[in-house]
């Protein structure tokens, strides 16, 4: 899976994954969304997403907690300005993956 909504059919795609990455996943959607009620995002084992669908004129949800995701994958991320990163960046937690040997 490369997206989680179709930009041509702007169609959700249901997604509901435990402990299952998706390497090829690059887009969430392509250009910024309003999420209302957005409440939790985690992402992980996603390495190819480097954006997330926010930009400086998206609203931050009043109901968010929290964003979880491996923090190299936080990093690496690509923001449209710094402004939404500042914004979102309290809301990040540090997830590790621990790897089966």
């Amino acid at each position: 899976m490369e997206k989680v909504i179709d930009d041509e059919r702007s169609e959700v795609l249901e997604i509901e994954v435990d402990h299952l990455g998706l390497p090829k996943l690059r887009s969430i959607y392509g250009r910024a969304l309003p999420f209302p009620s957005l409440r939790y995002i985690c992402v992980l084992q996603c390495p190819s997403l480097r954006k997330l669908p926010f930009d400086s004129n998206t609203r931050i949800s009043k109901k968010l907690e929290k964003i979880r995701g491996e923090k190299e994958w936080w990093d690496g991320l690509e923001w449209e300005d710094q402004t939404i990163m500042h914004n979102l960046t309290p809301y990040f937690q540090p997830t590790r993956i621990l790897k089966k040997i």
